[in-house]
């Protein structure tokens, strides 16, 4: 829910995606059974777990620089590593039905990116491949948002939305 890629290189309509792995990946916070947890201990694991993912994004953007098909394939190794994670955190009883929402959005988005990493190794040109995917992928990050507010994980939240950005008053 909060991969948030500001490293140069990658396109900045591009760095939504990374946010889908928030979905697949940022919620799986430390990735440990939070048990009895109480809801604070949750939220505070799953907004570290974002803040890391952010830095890890970033790390892989200077990476990889420009080349967007490469930084997607070496971007779904952690994506499906912390979606198992997130699977297996046990939330407190107030947030498990939200959980559970994001799971499933979690793994909507991961096969998204699977399937946009696949068109994009194989396209000689990923931005336009990147044009075409883009919408139904920032709809997720939209969906992702308003999971992270309500679960109130203001540190998963991006600031990139699918809706058009307000118009200045000319």
């Amino acid at each position: 829910m909060c991969l948030f890629v500001r490293a140069r290189g990658i396109p900045s309509r591009v760095r939504p995606i990374l946010l889908l792995l928030g979905v697949a990946a940022v919620l799986a916070a430390c990735g440990r059974d939070s048990g009895d947890a109480d809801v604070q201990d949750y939220r505070d694991q799953v907004q570290e777990g974002c803040r890391e993912a952010e830095r890890d994004a970033e790390r892989l953007a200077r990476e990889v620089g420009g080349d967007v098909a490469e930084y997607f394939r070496r971007t779904l190794p952690l994506a499906r590593r912390e979606q198992r994670r997130f699977e297996e955190i046990e939330a407190p009883h107030e947030l498990a039905r939200q959980h559970e929402q994001a799971i499933l959005l979690g793994r909507r988005a991961l096969s998204a990116l699977e399937d946009l990493t696949e068109e994009l190794e194989a396209s000689e040109r990923p931005l336009g491949v990147l044009r075409r995917e883009l919408p139904p992928l920032l709809e997720l990050v939209d969906r992702s948002n308003e999971l992270s507010r309500a679960m109130k994980l203001d540190d998963c939240v991006s600031e990139i939305s699918a809706a058009p950005a307000p118009q200045a008053p000319s």
